[in-house]
């Protein structure tokens, strides 16, 4: 594939790896299904690339992404 440099978190985009789910989660949660596909996706990075915090894009950069329950949800991650 291509790899496509995104750098919607200025600095902090060398410093991690971005995930994203395709959706908006401003007024919901993630389903759990949802939830299990991202913390699947976080144990095989973590597995390559050994342990990295888990962060919201709210907790580096001024957004509302990945939404107003971030806090809540995270830890099912």
């Amino acid at each position: 594939g291509t790899y496509v440099p995104e750098y919607g978190c200025g600095i902090n985009n060398v410093q991690g790896i971005g995930v994203c789910s395709a959706a908006d989660y401003s007024d919901r949660d993630p389903d759990q299904q949802t939830l299990e596909d991202l913390a699947w996706i976080i144990r095989w990075v973590r597995g390559a690339l050994g342990y990295l915090e888990i962060k919201g894009h709210q907790d580096v950069w001024p957004t509302i992404c990945p939404g107003n329950n971030w806090s809540s949800w995270k830890a099912a991650l």
